[in-house]
């Protein structure tokens, strides 16, 4: 039986399928690790496959296919199989792009500031 990671999700990108999750559970060799994973590994009700950056989850962590120096996330599912937050039936998550606010004390904002 392969060992399950429990990890956070760190970033998704929906239109492009693929994403980072950073692996927590500390007696893991991957422990403090960004590893890849593809929307095609998510394993939810929803047929938008999805997960929510900051959402924790439960996976396994396998060598890339015809790349064995590469891990990828495996079997993504919702911690101890919970709901995952995309087959909420309660709540509806949709994730905005966080702003920074800045004082009138602060430097003026330079271009390189307004495109992140």
């Amino acid at each position: 039986m392969t060992e399950r990671e429990v990890g956070q999700v760190k970033f998704f990108d929906h239109k492009k399928g693929f994403g980072f999750i950073d692996v927590l559970k500390p007696d893991s060799d991957y422990y403090g690790q960004e590893v890849f994973f593809h929307f095609s590994e998510i394993n939810c009700k929803s047929q938008f496959k999805k997960v929510i950056p900051g959402e924790i989850v439960s996976f396994v962590v396998s060598n890339k296919e015809g790349d064995d120096k590469k891990k990828v996330c495996t079997d993504i599912t919702g911690v101890y199989n919970a709901v995952m937050l995309v087959d909420n039936d309660s709540f509806v998550y949709k994730v905005n792009k966080k702003r920074s606010f800045r004082s009138a004390d602060d430097e003026p904002a330079t271009e390189d500031d307004e495109e992140r």
